[in-house]
This record gives C-alpha cells, sequence and structure tokens, in this order.
C-alpha cells in the first residue's frame, strides 16, 4: 500500500515529525477550542485546502511547547470556522472532528510524550491522541481525503519525506 504509506508519513510530518502537537485531555484544559463536530459541511474545496495546506506553515515555526501549542489551537479554530466540503465521507469527516478536537485540546506539557510517539504503530498513535484505533483509520481517512482533494496528483510528492 504505497498511497497509504506515503499518506501516513505525509500525516507523520504533520503531526509527530513537526514535533508540534501533544495529547489534548479529557477535561479540555488544553486550548478550550470548540467541539469540531460544529464545523459547517459546507466549504468549498478551495477554502479547505487553503487552510489544509497553511497547516504546515502554521505548525512549522516551532518555538516552545506553549508557543507550539497555541500555534495548534489556531489552526483548530481556522478549521472550525471553515470547515469541511460536503463531499467528504463519513469516516473522513469523524477523522476531522477528532484530529481538530485533538489540536483544539492540546497542551503544552503533552507535546514531548507525543513528539516521542511513532505514528506508524497505530496503538501507539492512538494511545497518544487518547483515541480508540477505529479513531485512528478515521483521521487517516480525512488526511488521504485531504491530500487527494488538496495536492491533487499524489505522485507528485516527495518520495524522500522523513518516516
Amino acid at each position: 500500500m504505497k498511497l497509504k504509506r506515503s499518506l501516513a508519513t505525509g500525516a507523520a510530518v504533520v503531526i509527530a515529525g513537526l514535533s508540534l502537537v501533544g495529547c489534548g485531555d479529557d477535561d479540555g484544559g488544553g486550548g478550550g477550542g470548540a467541539d469540531a463536530g460544529d464545523a459547517p459541511d459546507n466549504a468549498s474545496t478551495e477554502e479547505f485546502c487553503k487552510v489544509f495546506t497553511d497547516v504546515t506553515a502554521d505548525l512549522s515555526g516551532g518555538g516552545s511547547a506553549d508557543e507550539q501549542a497555541d500555534a495548534a489551537h489556531e489552526v483548530a479554530d481556522k478549521f472550525n470556522d471553515v470547515g469541511t466540503p460536503e463531499d467528504m465521507p463519513e469516516d473522513a469527516r469523524n477523522g476531522f472532528e477528532v484530529f481538530i478536537g485533538f489540536l483544539g485540546d492540546v497542551d503544552a506539557d503533552d507535546i514531548e510524550a507525543f513528539s516521542e510517539t511513532d505514528p506508524s504503530d497505530d496503538q501507539a498513535f492512538a494511545d497518544a491522541l487518547g483515541i480508540d484505533e477505529a479513531d485512528v483509520a478515521d483521521v487517516t481517512a480525512f488526511f488521504t481525503y485531504a491530500a487527494t482533494a488538496c495536492v491533487g496528483d499524489l505522485s507528485q510528492l516527495p518520495s524522500d519525506l522523513p518516516s
């Protein structure tokens, strides 16, 4: 499954490779972002892709754990504002809600622990995010949808992405 590996690598770059986000806690003590389930589901593909492609720039700034958590909260807010396109499959929409909810609640104290998690290990990844493995599949479906809709020709992605 070369496509799945490429997308997982892309997700790893966004999530673990950048070491910018960590587990949110169940009491919402992190960023306190709005419930991603309330995000619109009628965004244009262009609006959605603009936010999606800006994520790397927004999250790649480095900085302290607090600055990284703040950047994650801002990304969650942007996604909550724009929402998702109507044609996004249900599993990808659930993955959007899980991932954006996670970003909105990220706590600076969790960033280091999450950055040490291997995103190719579904169970460790699920544990780090505080979700079950079914939600990991949905988060992967979200990144698959976004990469397909926003990048287009996935064969044009670099083959030497870090893992």
